[in-house]
């Protein structure tokens, strides 16, 4: 989740500058995700949903540890 807050930082800090060096933030994401959200236009809108999407997950299921994996 950390790691997932500081990409999205990074990417709209590149959206806003309209610039698309992904690499900044590649290593912060799992392959998947990252592959995900290349092909998207918005990038940090993505990202921030998915966020919401975890905790909203965890919440559920009061499983904290899910914010630790995801």
């Amino acid at each position: 989740m950390i790691d997932r807050q500081i990409a999205f930082a990074h990417s709209l800090r590149l959206h806003l500058r309209k610039q698309n060096n992904l690499a900044e933030f590649q290593h912060l994401l799992c392959e998947k995700e990252f592959e995900e959200i290349k092909q998207k236009q918005n990038r940090p809108n993505i990202l921030l949903h998915t966020q919401g999407l975890r905790i909203k997950e965890a919440m559920q299921r009061k499983c904290w540890e899910l914010l630790i994996i995801y």
